[in-house]
């Protein structure tokens, strides 16, 4: 059995990234005006997100090199944050 390396720093970056959102809660809020019951909605769709997307990666690592993946997943997380930012702007704009 071949043990490759977990790459610590990507590891480390995906959970910080993911505690860091409970953290900035009152700031989102004051931001948003969004309600608690909305960001625990936003908060479960994360975490519902990750849960369904990790068998996905798991037969993407098992079939592909590391390289590829890596690439495919920042070009989809920049379409996927593109994407909500200009919705939440343009929600935002009209909101004021």
């Amino acid at each position: 059995m071949v043990h490759t390396p977990v790459p610590l720093p990507g590891v480390l970056l995906l959970h910080v990234g993911q505690q860091l959102f409970g953290l900035l809660v009152p700031l989102i809020q004051s931001e948003t005006g969004l309600t608690k019951i909305q960001i625990g909605i936003i908060d479960s769709v994360l975490y519902g997100t990750v849960a369904v997307m990790m068998p996905f990666s798991g037969f993407a690592g098992d079939r592909w090199p590391r390289t590829r993946i890596i690439a495919v997943a920042i070009l989809g997380w920049g379409v996927v944050r593109g994407l909500f930012q200009s919705n939440f702007y343009r929600y935002r704009v009209e909101k004021a």
